[in-house]
């Protein structure tokens, strides 16, 4: 288990099952795919190469208080499937709520 700094997203990742970010009620993180290039992205990487964008699940779209524009986002509960010999994966992530974003953050996790 691994918690984003502000400990808004716990990362959890078992010896051979998928990742999972659970979010704290009220926040969020951008999707891989943000609809705003400023916006940081969800990233995960495996062995040192990026997961296809097939592996995310499907964002919700929602406008916020802070942004006019609508915004691609993933909320609660994200499940990542990993490939079999992922051996190091690498998170990045940025939760934001209504209000502000955390300072964004890379997560390491490493299996032996």
């Amino acid at each position: 288990v691994r918690y984003s700094p502000g400990g808004a997203v716990r990362m959890l990742l078992s010896h051979e099952g998928p990742l999972v970010f659970d979010l704290g009620s009220g926040w969020h993180v951008n999707s891989h795919e943000p609809l705003d290039d400023n916006l940081i992205a969800t990233n995960v990487s495996v062995n040192g190469v990026p997961l296809p964008s097939g592996a995310y699940p499907k964002p919700v779209i929602r406008t916020l208080g802070f942004s006019p524009e609508p915004l691609a986002l993933y909320e609660r509960k994200i499940v990542l499937g990993l490939p079999g010999d992922s051996r190091e994966i690498l998170a990045t992530v940025q939760a934001c709520n209504d209000h502000i974003c955390l300072p964004p953050a890379d997560v390491l996790f490493r299996r032996w």
